[in-house]
């Protein structure tokens, strides 16, 4: 029987439930048999964290009943995915002795220097989510992906290690407990999307991958399988929306219209951008003409300092010059007209926006680039835990079969 997985995705702006079967194991191919969403939890996020669980909970209820019935299952654990602005990302080493015959490194000598690494550098009050190795080196020397069989008295692994606030993982799980669903694992978004939209070309030349979401932007800078460097930035699309509430003087629903019809690469000069567009002010409901070249501006001004606190972080990190595969934008920020020629501008490098790869099945809706976390955590989930989706008791159950 092919394995089915479920993704849950409770983002700030929707909470989004995917429930797909592996077609293609080596090529990660997805079968989507179910898919839904819900933004019943308006309001109840704040800078990417969540602050009403009764609406977050209310919310995910209603996606995963719609997303059951579509697939005709039951979902009862699911990879869930996990990002707030206080994850912090670093590097981490450690160095072990190899216990293994003829001091040869075998599995358990890997899963010491794991152990090891997991207990550097921890915040109080935070939990790991993910131990990504960088290299390994073998008595200080040589470079190895995978060390096993390998010989040497030490071992080393240098890996990025991403740490989480207990606060945070606890309420996720409270919220899928209270439904009855079990987390498999929680997964850093941005890696979950890497997985769905990156190229291997892309990964193995470099590649960085930033996630325009509704609050919060993350950036993951991706080499082969490893992390280099991650960034997370307490603002996203919605303060787009907010800008252009505040400076152009109009309602929130006539701000989110407005912005994803007028491009952002103001710098392209050009008689359009002088015309002028009629929109509903704020308060008194009259129209007012404002000038198409302004609100591009305003909504640049975001993405420029954006993009400009990316560029200046990896500087920081002496990572400016290690994404040569280029940029790839995901995210519902994604969808913004002339984001990615904007980016290209700045990163100076190719920069295009990312869509699910190698789905099919009911997938009308989720090719798109704010669909990426959800679908991502379905391959990342099945390709990295595949335990998790072959237990005896799955993630799922036929829906008129066991009940819960």
């Amino acid at each position: 029987m092919k394995p089915t997985v479920v993704a849950i995705d409770l983002g700030s702006c929707f909470v989004r439930v995917v429930v797909g079967v592996i077609e293609d194991e080596e090529k990660g191919v997805v079968n989507v048999i179910g898919r839904s969403y819900s933004n019943l939890h308006q309001g109840s996020t704040q800078a990417g964290n969540i602050v009403n669980m009764e609406k977050m909970r209310m919310a995910l209820k209603k996606a995963v009943e719609e997303a059951e019935l579509m697939a005709d299952v039951e979902v009862e654990r699911a990879f869930v995915g996990l990002s707030t602005p206080e994850m912090r990302g670093f590097d981490a080493e450690a160095d072990v002795a190899v216990q293994g015959k003829r001091r040869q490194v075998s599995r358990e000598d890997i899963d010491n220097a794991f152990s090891a690494v997991r207990e550097i550098g921890i915040p109080q009050d935070h939990k790991v989510l993910h131990i990504i190795p960088q290299r390994y080196l073998i008595d200080q020397q040589g470079e190895y992906e995978d060390p096993s069989g390998a010989t040497g008295a030490r071992l080393t692994i240098q890996a990025h290690t991403l740490v989480c606030p207990a606060v945070a993982v606890n309420n996720h799980t409270a919220i899928c407990n209270h439904l009855g669903i079990r987390v498999a694992r929680f997964i850093f978004e941005p890696l979950a999307a890497a997985e769905a939209v990156l190229t291997q070309d892309e990964r193995e030349r470099g590649v960085l991958l930033v996630d325009l979401g509704h609050e919060t932007t993350q950036a993951v800078l991706i080499r082969k399988s490893s992390i280099l460097h991650t960034f997370i930035q307490k603002f996203g699309a919605r303060h787009v929306t907010s800008d252009l509430v505040e400076v152009v003087g109009i309602g929130q629903l006539e701000a989110d219209r407005v912005k994803r019809e007028i491009p952002l690469d103001y710098k392209e000069e050009g008689d359009e951008m002088e015309e002028g567009v009629e929109l509903h002010q704020a308060v008194t409901e009259t129209k007012k003409l404002v000038r198409k070249k302004m609100i591009s501006e305003v909504m640049g001004a975001r993405i420029e300092e954006l993009f400009t606190d990316i560029r200046e972080d990896l500087t920081r990190h002496h990572r400016e010059g290690a994404y040569r595969g280029g940029v790839v934008l995901t995210g519902g920020g994604a969808l913004l007209k002339g984001v990615a020629e904007m980016g290209q501008r700045f990163f100076q490098a190719p920069v295009r926006v990312g869509y699910p790869a190698l789905i099919e099945g009911i997938v009308e809706e989720i090719a798109r680039p704010d669909w990426t976390t959800a679908v991502g955590l379905v391959k990342f989930g099945f390709k990295y835990y595949p335990e998790e989706c072959r237990k005896k008791r799955g993630l799922i159950s036929k829906l008129f079969g066991s009940k819960k």
